[in-house]
């Protein structure tokens, strides 16, 4: 079974793209996907990471759209 995090965006059809970064809690990088808005949804792989919280955030045109906690279980 591989890890990963649903993305889902709910918006009106956007065509740009934007980064997937998801920071350990002590604010190391250790996820970054470069995505595009020609889907409504997307698989992004956990790797290596741990059980534990992490921040992510959204880029788009070097600015933060978006950001959040999630946790992660294994």
């Amino acid at each position: 079974m591989t890890d990963i995090i649903k993305l889902v965006h709910k918006q009106g059809e956007l065509f740009q793209n934007f980064n997937f970064e998801m920071y350990n809690i002590e604010g190391k990088k250790v996820s970054e996907e470069k995505l595009s808005f020609n889907q409504n949804q997307w698989n992004i792989p956990l790797k290596n990471n741990l059980s534990g919280l992490y921040i992510y955030r959204i880029v788009m045109n070097g600015m933060i759209v978006a950001k959040g906690k999630v946790t992660v279980f294994k």
